[in-house]
Protein backbone atom coordinates (compact mmCIF):
# COMPACT_ATOMS: atom_id res chain seq x y z
CA UNK A 1 0.00 0.00 0.00
CA UNK A 2 1.05 3.32 -0.50
CA UNK A 3 1.60 5.91 2.16
CA UNK A 4 0.38 9.35 1.04
CA UNK A 5 2.89 12.17 1.42
CA UNK A 6 1.87 15.29 3.77
CA UNK A 7 1.92 17.38 0.53
CA UNK A 8 -0.71 14.80 -0.90
CA UNK A 9 -2.71 14.64 1.74
CA UNK A 10 -3.04 17.91 1.45
CA UNK A 11 -4.16 18.01 -2.23
CA UNK A 12 -6.73 15.28 -1.01
CA UNK A 13 -7.99 17.19 1.55
CA UNK A 14 -8.13 20.52 -0.35
CA UNK A 15 -10.16 18.70 -3.57
CA UNK A 16 -12.42 17.27 -1.37
CA UNK A 17 -12.80 20.70 -0.06
CA UNK A 18 -13.78 21.87 -3.04
CA UNK A 19 -15.77 18.61 -4.76
CA UNK A 20 -17.86 17.93 -1.44
CA UNK A 21 -20.10 21.14 -1.88
CA UNK A 22 -20.12 20.77 -5.96
CA UNK A 23 -21.27 16.91 -5.76
CA UNK A 24 -24.19 17.45 -3.13
CA UNK A 25 -26.06 19.48 -5.40
CA UNK A 26 -25.75 17.66 -8.50
CA UNK A 27 -29.61 16.00 -8.57
CA UNK A 28 -30.84 19.59 -7.62
CA UNK A 29 -30.55 21.56 -10.88
CA UNK A 30 -26.78 22.19 -10.87
CA UNK A 31 -26.46 19.81 -13.38
CA UNK A 32 -26.45 21.76 -16.66
CA UNK A 33 -24.13 24.42 -15.21
CA UNK A 34 -21.38 21.27 -14.72
CA UNK A 35 -22.35 20.16 -18.03
CA UNK A 36 -21.15 23.30 -19.71
CA UNK A 37 -18.19 23.68 -17.34
CA UNK A 38 -16.87 20.12 -17.53
CA UNK A 39 -17.40 20.33 -21.67
CA UNK A 40 -15.06 23.68 -21.34
CA UNK A 41 -12.66 21.75 -19.76
CA UNK A 42 -13.12 18.80 -22.16
CA UNK A 43 -14.34 16.06 -19.61
CA UNK A 44 -17.76 13.91 -20.60
CA UNK A 45 -19.72 12.82 -17.73
CA UNK A 46 -23.69 11.52 -17.78
CA UNK A 47 -26.00 10.61 -15.61
CA UNK A 48 -27.52 6.70 -15.59
CA UNK A 49 -30.34 6.14 -14.32
CA UNK A 50 -30.51 3.61 -11.66
CA UNK A 51 -33.33 0.82 -11.18
CA UNK A 52 -35.45 2.87 -9.46
CA UNK A 53 -35.36 6.08 -10.64
CA UNK A 54 -38.82 6.54 -11.39
CA UNK A 55 -40.05 6.05 -8.29
CA UNK A 56 -36.60 8.17 -6.72
CA UNK A 57 -35.29 10.75 -8.82
CA UNK A 58 -32.11 10.29 -6.62
CA UNK A 59 -31.01 6.48 -8.06
CA UNK A 60 -28.60 7.24 -10.55
CA UNK A 61 -24.27 7.01 -11.21
CA UNK A 62 -22.61 9.24 -12.83
CA UNK A 63 -20.20 7.92 -15.72
CA UNK A 64 -17.36 10.32 -16.29
CA UNK A 65 -13.79 10.34 -17.65
CA UNK A 66 -10.67 10.27 -15.76
CA UNK A 67 -8.48 13.45 -16.78
CA UNK A 68 -7.94 15.95 -14.26
CA UNK A 69 -7.48 19.92 -15.08
CA UNK A 70 -5.02 21.74 -14.20
CA UNK A 71 -6.35 25.45 -13.22
CA UNK A 72 -4.69 29.07 -12.77
CA UNK A 73 -5.69 31.20 -9.94
CA UNK A 74 -7.91 32.94 -12.93
CA UNK A 75 -9.82 29.84 -12.97
CA UNK A 76 -8.13 29.04 -16.94
CA UNK A 77 -6.89 25.68 -18.10
CA UNK A 78 -3.45 25.30 -17.38
CA UNK A 79 -2.97 21.67 -18.47
CA UNK A 80 -4.64 18.21 -18.48
CA UNK A 81 -3.37 15.26 -16.42
CA UNK A 82 -4.63 11.68 -18.30
CA UNK A 83 -4.16 8.11 -17.39
CA UNK A 84 -2.39 6.17 -15.46
CA UNK A 85 -2.02 8.64 -13.21
CA UNK A 86 1.34 8.34 -10.93
CA UNK A 87 0.13 10.13 -7.83
CA UNK A 88 3.70 11.26 -6.33
CA UNK A 89 4.89 12.41 -9.65
CA UNK A 90 1.53 14.83 -10.52
CA UNK A 91 1.93 15.74 -6.17
CA UNK A 92 5.72 16.69 -7.17
CA UNK A 93 4.35 18.55 -10.60
CA UNK A 94 1.73 20.41 -8.22
CA UNK A 95 4.33 21.44 -5.53
CA UNK A 96 6.73 23.15 -8.27
CA UNK A 97 3.73 24.40 -9.97
CA UNK A 98 2.43 26.47 -6.90
CA UNK A 99 6.01 27.11 -5.03
CA UNK A 100 5.69 31.07 -6.57
CA UNK A 101 1.94 31.37 -6.22
CA UNK A 102 0.90 29.57 -2.55
CA UNK A 103 -0.07 31.60 0.14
Amino acid sequence: MHRLSAFEDKIRSQVNTLIDPIIEPIGFGFFASLERFATSLGFVFQKVPGKHFDENPEDYTVEHSASLAVLDPQGRLAGLVRPPFNAPAIARDLQKLTEKTAP
